[in-house]
């Protein structure tokens, strides 16, 4: 390890220790952290983490949201009715703002199938399946880590979801076509170290036939302008139409919707209307 990379570690693990101290990570995670900054062996690409390690550090991170979010719903606790996700069981802790704010805008939407880029437990493809029945599921990771954290999560719910390993950030691939693509907290963690952000961005593009759905920490990038580079050189896709959505909880919580088609969301004009939003705590 050089210098630098030794120096950009250590103040990692200062910021990860005043974050430990506020409570915001617990010391497990802050060990995964360090650990992923220290032995990353693709840190060349300027991720926010070394994909091949981080499936510990987001086993650990799911225990954490758990402690105050309910991440799998059950039968009689939630309902999606009159275009909202309502809580029916008082008793059980809500569903991550985050989480409620994506099931809701993709619920309304009715779409026959989803692709969700970086699939991580599972939770989410099986809780749109819970709010939309017959859903067809598609997802892509590029950890086997993270398949196997879904598999033990979701060993049954998951049996007829389409999953593939596969690198959104290369070029060419091919994905499943689908009415809507989405993703929770995985764009943002992407470096734009050639090109591999506008890459994964443009093969979401490519396999959405309606819309776009993101919910992400937007000081990451300029996700707008990103976006519209994207668009502008896709046939399918050069009439887009922005839309952006605040949680019902939380108004700095925000989604991004892109569609082909008019919606009944608010028009997003500008990225500072994305900006408002908080950074995201679940990854």
């Amino acid at each position: 390890m050089n210098r630098e990379t030794l120096g950009s570690a250590l103040l990692g693990s200062i910021r990860l220790i005043k974050e430990v101290s506020q409570r915001e990570v617990t010391l497990k995670q802050a060990y995964y952290k360090i650990k992923m900054r220290i032995f990353n062996t693709n840190r060349e690409l300027n991720d926010d983490f070394d994909w091949s390690q981080y499936h510990d550090y987001y086993q650990e991170e799911l225990i954490s949201t758990a402690r105050l979010s309910t991440l799998i719903p059950k039968a009689r606790q939630f309902e999606f009715r009159d275009g909202k996700i309502r809580q029916l069981d008082s008793k059980i802790k809500p569903l991550h703002n985050n989480h409620h704010l994506l099931y809701e805008i993709i619920s309304n939407l009715n779409p026959s199938s989803v692709l969700e880029v970086g699939f991580g437990g599972g939770d989410h493809l099986r809780n749109l399946s819970f709010f939309i029945p017959n859903l067809k599921l598609f997802g892509v990771d590029r950890s086997e880590g993270q398949l196997a954290t879904l598999r033990q999560r979701h060993p049954h719910d998951l049996l007829k979801a389409d999953l593939t390993i596969v690198d959104v950030t290369m070029p060419e691939i091919v994905l499943p076509t689908v009415d809507v693509v989405y993703s929770q907290a995985v764009f943002m963690h992407i470096s734009e170290k050639e090109n591999r952000f506008y890459t994964a961005l443009t093969n979401a593009f490519m396999a959405a036939k309606y819309h776009v759905v993101m919910v992400e920490n937007w000081t990451q990038h300029d996700f707008l302008a990103a976006v519209k580079s994207v668009t502008a050189v896709n046939a399918d896709w050069v009439n887009a139409k922005y839309y952006y959505a605040p949680s019902q909880n939380d108004d700095e919580c925000r989604a991004m919707i892109v569609s082909k088609i008019d919606l009944p969301f608010m028009k997003l004009e500008n990225f500072e209307t994305l900006l408002q939003g908080r950074k995201l705590q679940i990854h």
